[in-house]
């Protein structure tokens, strides 16, 4: 069976289908639809009034946006909250800062913004969250509730707070007890698939795409079951083989419809999107909707549902790499807490080019629907021969400058350079570090190591631009890679494509098989990604001035002491990087 693509006007996972406000390709009848009160109260997360005292920590003196205020966030989260002397404190990247609101010149009292480049507390915001999830007092947060009213646990359903109690296995339903049982209306089954494309490689002649696609599971992509008036009547998400079963709510009627759409919602909203820009040109914010399919109901069993190349199966691809590339994010840099997560848009479609081929944008929000902002931005360039969508770790790499600049630490000067240039340590440690997230997390999908990166661009000009680079085995463009100076010092420029080798090798062997050099490193991804949040790497400087590969180096030694000996023997004596692992540890 093949679906009828259209453009979702909603980006949360629970999408549902009501009044027309899109249009699909013209095969026949599809409708869109706007987010719905019932929607609403799922995305932005159920209103919470409860609070228990943590212990916050509070800064001395408040020192503005310029320098942290104190070196540690205690319970203040990156949302902030407002203290008793009217400052508005907040979390970033591993330290607290604060804003005198009631100083000369100030915007106004500290309170609650929603606004499309940042929701939290600021000054000349106005009271509390509307959903209680992040109270306006310091010292207070929303305390999660999943009692039964009967002496037990609510085994399914919210928490009060954004959070889960619990989920319920395929095909049940949670009803207002917290109890799984039985879906009421009995569930819609089938199994989700799409095409994708896949590169081949020639040392001549560079990367290339197969002409004849491949066909993948659908896996971990929202499903939902609406009504002709957008009302969710059913909801779950597809399991590793695209299998799905949406328990209903009621029995199904005629006119429901079934959806699959690329946005992942998170405790406090959406999380990311893929979003379906119309035009291209200059990177830039935008009204964009989120990429969605979907079919009428004649069964409770549907078969198998593929969604092809051009209907746009590229959404689903990067969709799949980014939420797999989220999961350690979440679970290293932000402590198992969604909500840290800066919520991500990506930007794509067929035939769409940006200037910039393929980069990322902080604090350049989408807005999907109105009232809902996805502050940072992701531009990933569909010139019809050119990489497109299917360039996993080029894809990859741009969510990790979101992931190194929100949770870690970047001083790159950024700008434009060029594949074996020599750059300044900051600069090639965020390029390198970056490129290092793609080829690792898009390993760790496929369940073994590729150490490849690559990518097609056209420029304004329309000239073509096409290279790769196995970092493991230095073929491609790796193969002239720029070795550091071992007579050279710490703040030496470097080649990032050397960086990413040389992060490469501490990381494999752990997560998958070790290819490269035979060490004695294999520290995987847990490691390698507790290590960017350490307080040495927050705020610690040695070697050139600036976040670069000395700090994680030192951050490594002072996190791992145990794993020094062959950290220093594969830096230095098989990668040739003078590094002394003469660390001080806060």
């Amino acid at each position: 069976m093949i679906l009828r693509k259209q453009a979702l006007c909603f980006t949360a996972v629970l999408a549902a289908l009501a009044s027309s406000c899109g249009s699909g390709d013209g095969s026949g009848d599809v409708v869109t639809t706007d987010v719905g009160p019932e929607v609403a109260a799922d995305v932005f997360g159920p209103d919470a009034d409860a609070v228990v005292p943590p212990d916050p920590v509070y800064p001395d003196v408040c020192l503005g946006l310029s320098r942290p205020s104190a070196p540690a966030c205690g319970s203040i989260r990156r949302q902030g909250c407002c203290d008793a002397a009217g400052r508005v404190v907040w979390c970033e990247r591993g330290a607290l800062y604060c804003i005198d609101c009631t100083a000369a010149g100030s915007s106004g009292a500290c309170g609650f913004k929603d606004v499309p480049a940042f929701t939290g507390y600021d000054c000349g915001g106005a009271g509390d969250d509307p959903r209680g999830l992040f109270p306006a007092t310091c010292g207070l947060a929303c305390e999660p509730d999943c009692d039964d009213g009967r002496g037990g646990a609510r085994a399914c359903g919210d928490d009060g707070c954004g959070g889960r109690c619990g989920d319920c296995p395929p095909g049940e339903w949670c009803d207002d007890d917290g109890a799984c049982v039985p879906a009421p209306g009995g569930v819609v089954q089938g199994r989700l698939e799409y095409e994708a494309r896949v590169p081949a490689f020639d040392p001549l002649a560079g990367p290339t795409l197969e002409e004849v696609p491949v066909v993948l599971p659908g896996a971990g992509i929202p499903v939902t079951v609406a009504d002709a008036l957008g009302a969710v009547v059913g909801q779950t998400v597809t399991g590793q083989d695209g299998a799905f079963l949406v328990p209903l709510a009621r029995p199904r009627a005629q006119d429901d419809v079934l959806v699959f759409a690329t946005a992942q919602a998170g405790p406090a909203g959406p999380m990311f999107a893929v979003l379906r820009p119309d035009a291209g040109g200059k990177a830039r914010s935008g009204t964009w909707p989120t990429w969605a399919w979907s079919m009428a109901l004649d069964g409770d069993e549907v078969g198998t549902v593929r969604v092809t190349l051009a209907q746009g199966a590229g959404a689903l691809h990067v969709f799949r790499l980014v939420a797999s590339a989220l999961d350690p994010v979440v679970a290293h840099l932000a402590g198992g807490d969604a909500t840290q997560v800066v919520p991500l848009a990506v930007l794509w479609a067929p035939g769409v080019s940006w200037d910039c081929g393929y980069c990322y944008a902080s604090r350049m929000p989408q807005v999907p629907v109105p009232g809902v902002h996805l502050p940072d931005s992701v531009f990933l360039d569909g010139h019809p021969d050119g990489s497109s969508a299917w360039a996993v770790a080029a894809v990859l790499h741009e969510v990790g400058h979101a992931v190194l600049r929100n949770h870690s630490r970047s001083d790159s000067p950024g700008g434009s350079h060029v594949v074996g240039q020599l750059l300044e340590p900051t600069f090639a440690w965020a390029e390198g570090w970056t490129s290092f997230f793609g080829v690792s997390m898009h390993s760790r999908w496929l369940g073994a190591p590729d150490a490849r990166l690559w990518a097609v661009v056209f420029g304004a000009s329309g000239a073509r631009t096409a290279f790769w680079m196995d970092y493991a085995a230095g073929l491609g463009a790796a193969a002239t890679t720029t070795p550091p100076d071992l007579r050279g010092g710490l703040g030496q420029f470097l080649d990032e494509r050397w960086v990413t080798r040389a992060l490469w090798e501490l990381w494999d062997g752990d997560d998958v098989d070790d290819v490269g050099i035979a060490d004695d490193c294999a520290l995987g991804t847990a490691v390698m990604t507790r290590t960017l949040a350490s307080a040495r790497m927050l705020r610690g400087d040695r070697g050139f001035p600036g976040a670069d590969l000395v700090d994680f180096l030192d951050a490594l030694a002072c996190d791992e002491p145990g794993r020094q000996a062959p950290v220093l023997s594969l830096v230095r004596d098989e990668l040739g990087f003078p590094y002394d692992g003469a660390v001080t540890c806060p």
